[in-house]
C-alpha cells in the first residue's frame, strides 16, 4: 500500500513538475514577444505571437497575444490584416477581458485609414461602456483628432478639455494642450490661445512643450499689438527651445515685433539668424514688404520663388508677390498671379493659398471698378475658405460692390447676413454704417436713425461715431424733425470742429435753425459756410442765404445775393434755381412782367431740369393769381401728368380753376384723387374737398371728410368750426357743441374762443336752454374783446324773455 501511495505520488509531483515547465515556458515566449514587439522590431514580433497563438491555443494570454500581433501588423502598415484580427477577438466572449483595448486599436486603425465614421464608432464604444479603462483618455484624444479631421474644432476643444481636466498621464496631458493650443492658434482665436499656453506653463512646469507655449504666447501678443510683451515670450521660447525649425519662426516673428516698434535694427538682426537660407530670404522680403520698400520686397520674394520652387513658404510667397504688384498699381500683373494660383495644380497652392487668390482678385476688380467680377470671385472665395475672418470679410467686399453697382436691395440682405451669422463681427460698426446710409437712400430715415444710434450706444470708440452723428441729423432732417437735428448738427460741430464733414454740418445746421425761426445765427453759419474751401457747399450756403433773405422779405437783399452768386459761380450749375429764386423774387414785390422773363429764362436755358418744372408751376400759380385761368391751366396741365409733389400741386391748382369757373363736380374728382397720396398736399387737397362740400350743402360727406382730416392729425379750429357748422345743419347739435368746445379747450387763440362761445350759444337758444346760453355769453365777456359788447346784448335780450 505504501508503495503505490508512493508511486502516486511520484506521477503527481512529475506531472506538477512538466505542468509548471510547461507554464515557464508559454510566459517566457510571451514575454519574450513582448519584448521585440516595444524594441520595435514588428516583423519579428509579429512571427513570435504568430508561433505562440499556434503554439498555446488555450493559453490564458492568448488574447492578449492576439492583440499584440494586430498591433505589430498595425505598425508595420498591414491594417486589413490588424482589422480582420481584431474583429475575431471582439466578438470572442473569452476574450471580455480585452475588449476595451481591441477597440481602441480597432478605432486607431480605421483611423489612420481614413475612415472616421468607424474609427469615432469603435472608440464611443470605450468612452461610454468602459469608464474605468486604461485606455479611456487615449480613446478621448483618439476621439480629438478625429474632431479635428472633420473640421469640428469646437467638439475638438470640449473633448481635449476634457482631458486635461482628468487625465493623469503626462504624455497624453501634453499632447492635449498641444492640440487645443494649435487649434486656437488655426481659428485665429488669440484670446484662448493665450489662456491655454498660460494654463500649460503654470500646470506642466516640465512639460514637452514649454518652447511651444510661450511662443503661442507671443503669438497672442502679436497680434493683439502687443509688441513688447510678444517680444518677452518669443524671448522666453527662444532660450529654452532646441527645434531649429522653431527658433527660425520665433526669430522671424519676433524680427516682425521688432519691425512694428520700429526697432528696424534690431528686426534685421532676428532675420539674419534664421539658420535656413530659405526662411531667412523670405523673411527678408516680407521685412521690406511691411516697410512698405516693395519694390526691394519684391526683388527678394522674385529670389526666393527662383531658388526654391519646392519650398512649403513658395505658395505663400508667390501670394504675397500678387499682393506686392496690387499695392504697387500694377493690377494687371497682379490679376494674371492671382489666376495662376486659383488655375494652379502644385500641391503648395493649397486651399488656404487659393482662397487668399480670390479674395487678392476681388479686391484688384474693386480697383479696377469691375464690381460684378469682384462679387464672383468673393463668392468662391466664401465657398471654399475655412478662415472666417476672410469670409467675413469676403461677404462685407460682396455686400459693398452690390451697393456699388445701385443695387441696395442685394448689398442691404448681405450686410444683414453677416450680422445674422456674425453678430459680434470686427466689422459690425461698419455694417450698422452701411445699413444706415442704404436707408437713407430708400428713403426710411427712421430705419437709418436705429442702425447709426447702434453705432452711437455700442461702439462708443468706433471710428465711424462722427459720421454716425452726421447721419443721425440727416435722417431727423428728412422727417423734417429740424429740432432734433439741431441737437445732433450741434453736437457733431462742437465734438469734431476739424473733421471733413464739418462744413456740411454747418450748413445744414444753418437750415435747422432756419426752420426754427433764429435766422441771426443762421446767417452767421452759412457765412462760415461760403468762407469754406468747399466750392458745392459754398454754391448751396449762397442759395440758401438768398432763400432766407426772400422767406424774410428782405427783397431787395435777395437780389444783391443773386447778382454776388454769378459773380463768384459765372459757370454754376445751380444757376437754373437761382434765376427760378430771382423770378419768384420779382413774383412777391408783385413785378409780375419781370418774374416772368426769369420763369422764361429757366425754361428756355434748363428746359429738362426739375428747375424748369418749378419754373412752370410758378408761371402757372402766377397766372392763376392774376386770374388768368386759361394760361395757368395750360402751365399746370402739362405738370399733372407726373407722379411726383409737384404734379399733384399742379392737379391740385387746376382743381382750383374749376372751383372759380363753378365746375364743383369736376373739382371733386380731381381732389379725391390727389386724397389718395400721403403727403401734406394730400391733406390740403382733403381740406379743399370738404370746403367744397360743405359749401355745396353736402353736409353728410362733408361730415366725413373732415372727420377723417382730424383723424390725420389736421384738426385745426378751421377744420372743427367747419365741422361744427355741418353737425348744425345735419341736426347733431351735441355732437356740435363737442367740436366747438374742443376749439375752447384746444386753441391759444382768443378770437377762435369767441366764435366757438357764440356758436354754442346759439345751439342752447335754439336748445330754448337759456341758462347755459348766458354761460356761454359770460365767458365770452370775460375774454374781454370787442365781441363782449355783443354778449352783453344778447344777455339783456335773454334776461327779458
Amino acid at each position: 500500500m505504501l508503495k503505490k501511495i508512493t508511486i502516486i505520488s511520484i506521477i503527481i509531483y512529475s506531472s506538477l513538475f512538466f505542468y509548471v515547465y510547461a507554464l515557464d515556458k508559454e510566459d517566457d515566449e510571451f514575454y519574450k514577444a513582448v519584448e521585440v514587439f516595444s524594441k520595435g522590431l514588428y516583423k519579428d514580433s509579429t512571427a513570435m505571437f504568430s508561433n505562440f497563438i499556434d503554439a498555446y491555443p488555450d493559453s490564458r494570454k492568448l488574447y492578449m497575444a492576439k492583440l499584440y500581433l494586430a498591433k505589430s501588423l498595425y505598425f508595420r502598415g498591414d491594417y486589413s490584416k490588424a482589422i480582420s484580427l481584431i474583429d475575431k477577438v471582439i466578438t470572442d466572449e473569452k476574450a471580455r477581458n480585452v475588449y476595451d483595448e481591441a477597440y481602441y486599436w480597432l478605432a486607431k486603425t480605421y483611423y489612420i485609414l481614413g475612415n472616421y465614421n468607424s474609427a469615432f464608432e469603435y472608440a464611443s464604444v470605450v468612452a461610454k461602456n468602459y469608464p474605468d479603462s486604461y485606455f479611456l483618455w487615449n480613446v478621448k484624444y483618439l476621439i480629438s483628432q478625429i474632431y479635428i479631421r472633420e473640421n469640428n474644432a469646437i467638439l475638438a476643444i470640449a473633448t481635449l478639455k476634457e482631458i486635461i481636466n482628468n487625465a493623469s498621464d503626462d504624455e497624453i496631458l501634453d499632447n492635449a494642450y498641444l492640440e487645443i493650443m494649435e487649434l486656437y492658434y488655426k481659428e485665429k482665436d488669440y484670446k484662448n490661445l493665450d489662456l491655454v499656453a498660460y494654463g500649460y506653463l503654470k500646470n506642466r512646469p516640465g512639460g514637452r512643450f514649454k518652447d511651444r507655449a510661450y511662443f503661442y504666447r507671443a503669438e497672442s501678443c502679436y497680434y493683439k499689438d502687443s509688441y513688447d510683451k510678444a517680444i518677452k515670450w518669443y524671448s522666453k521660447a527662444l532660450d529654452i527651445s532646441v527645434d531649429n525649425r522653431l527658433k527660425d519662426s520665433i526669430y522671424q516673428n519676433r524680427g516682425m515685433s521688432f519691425l512694428s516698434e520700429g526697432k528696424l535694427d534690431k528686426a534685421k538682426l532676428d532675420f539674419s539668424k534664421i539658420q535656413s537660407r530659405e526662411y531667412r530670404l523670405f523673411s527678408e522680403g516680407m521685412y521690406y514688404f511691411n516697410m512698405g520698400d516693395y519694390p526691394l520686397s519684391l526683388n527678394k520674394l522674385n529670389n526666393f520663388l527662383e531658388l526654391f520652387p519646392d519650398s512649403k513658404l513658395y505658395a505663400l510667397a508667390f501670394l504675397h508677390k500678387a499682393e506686392l504688384l496690387y499695392r504697387m498699381g500694377r493690377l494687371r500683373d497682379a490679376l494674371y498671379l492671382y489666376k495662376k494660383i486659383i488655375d494652379s495644380t502644385k500641391e503648395s497652392f493649397n486651399k488656404k493659398i487659393v482662397d487668399d487668390a480670390y479674395y487678392g482678385l476681388g479686391w484688384c476688380y474693386i480697383k479696377s471698378g469691375d464690381f460684378n467680377k469682384a462679387i464672383k470671385a468673393f463668392k468662391n472665395t466664401i465657398r471654399s475658405t475655412d478662415d472666417i475672418v476672410i469670409e467675413i470679410s469676403s461677404q462685407m467686399q460682396i455686400a459693398d460692390s452690390y451697393k456699388e453697382t445701385g443695387d441696395l436691395d442685394k448689398s442691404l440682405a448681405q450686410y444683414k447676413k453677416v450680422l445674422d451669422e456674425y453678430p459680434d463681427n470686427m466689422y459690425a460698426d461698419y455694417i450698422y454704417f452701411q445699413i444706415g446710409t442704404i436707408m437713407l437712400d430708400k428713403k426710411k430715415p427712421d430705419i437709418a436713425r436705429v442702425n447709426f444710434l447702434t453705432i452711437v450706444d455700442k461702439f462708443p470708440s468706433s471710428h465711424l461715431l462722427p459720421e454716425a452723428i452726421y447721419y443721425i441729423g440727416t435722417s431727423y432732417m428728412l422727417e423734417e424733425k429740424f429740432d432734433k437735428a439741431e441737437i445732433e448738427f450741434s453736437r457733431f460741430i462742437r465734438n469734431y470742429p476739424h473733421h471733413a464733414l464739418v462744413s456740411r454740418a454747418r450748413y445744414l445746421y444753418s437750415k435747422c435753425l432756419i426752420a426754427s425761426k433764429d435766422y441771426q445765427n443762421a446767417l452767421s453759419y452759412l457765412n462760415e459756410v461760403i468762407n469754406s474751401t468747399d466750392k458745392e457747399l459754398k454754391e448751396l450756403a449762397c442759395i440758401e442765404r438768398i432763400q432766407l433773405y426772400y422767406q424774410l422779405y428782405y427783397f431787395n437783399k435777395a437780389r444783391d445775393e443773386v447778382r454776388r452768386f454769378f459773380r463768384l459761380f459765372p459757370e454754376s450749375k445751380m444757376a437754373a434755381f437761382v434765376y427760378l429764386y430771382m423770378g419768384k423774387i420779382f413774383q412777391a414785390q408783385s413785378d409780375y412782367s419781370k418774374a416772368e422773363h426769369f420763369y422764361q429764362i429757366v425754361i428756355d436755358n434748363y428746359n429738362s431740369t426739375d428747375a424748369a418744372r418749378e419754373a412752370r408751376f410758378s408761371l402757372g400759380v402766377l397766372y392763376f393769381s392774376n386770374n388768368d385761368l386759361d394760361k395757368a391751366r395750360r402751365y399746370f396741365s402739362d405738370l399733372a401728368k407726373g407722379g411726383d409733389a409737384l404734379s399733384r400741386e399742379a392737379q391740385f391748382y387746376i382743381a382750383e380753376i374749376f372751383v372759380n369757373e363753378n365746375k364743383e363736380e369736376r373739382a371733386l374728382t380731381i381732389y379725391k384723387h390727389i386724397i389718395k397720396g400721403n403727403d401734406q398736399i394730400s391733406k390740403h387737397a382733403l381740406f379743399r374737398y370738404a370746403s367744397l362740400l360743405k359749401d355745396m350743402k353736402k353736409y353728410k360727406e362733408a361730415e366725413a371728410a373732415l372727420k377723417e382730416l382730424i383723424k390725420e392729425d389736421a384738426g385745426s379750429s378751421r377744420v372743427r368750426f367747419m365741422l361744427g357748422f355741418c353737425l348744425e345743419r345735419l341736426n347733431k347739435p351735441k355732437e356740435a357743441i363737442e367740436e366747438y368746445s374742443k376749439v375752447v379747450y384746444n386753441s391759444n387763440v382768443a378770437q377762435d374762443k369767441v366764435k366757438a362761445y357764440f356758436r354754442m350759444a346759439r345751439i342752447y337758444e335754439r336748445q330754448n336752454n337759456i341758462v347755459k346760453a348766458k354761460d356761454m355769453y359770460h365767458k365770452i365777456i370775460a375774454i374781454g374783446r370787442e365781441e363782449s359788447k355783443v354778449a352783453r346784448k344778447k344777455l339783456e335780450e335773454l334776461d327779458a324773455r
